[in-house]
């Protein structure tokens, strides 16, 4: 994930002509519509190969939607090793739906 969060970061800088990271930076309506249809790909994928594409999508959106916010993935990183860290202090299955 680092290095695809490198390479985002350098289509910002100085993306080709054509650059869809570039366009996406650029159009924050088309990048939400992306994240949203991925999102619901990945959900209702079936078989491992479409779990494993679909992720791979939605990987790509989320650290081009992080980029365009200024927010670094270590942040990320931050976040869900807080998580953990108050899920292992409470005991498992305090509290659904996150990440622990």
């Amino acid at each position: 994930l680092g290095g695809l969060e490198r390479r985002i970061r350098a289509r910002e800088r100085d993306a080709p002509p054509g650059s869809y990271t570039r366009r996406l930076l650029d159009e924050p309506a088309l990048l939400a519509a992306k994240l949203v249809e991925e999102a619901g790909e990945l959900a209702d994928a079936g078989s491992a190969r479409e779990v494993r594409e679909e992720a791979a999508d939605l990987l790509y959106f989320t650290l081009v939607r992080l980029r365009r916010a200024g927010v670094p993935l270590a942040s990320v990183y931050e976040v869900l090793d807080a998580r953990a860290l108050a899920v292992t202090r409470r005991g498992a299955g305090a509290r659904g739906g996150e990440v622990g």
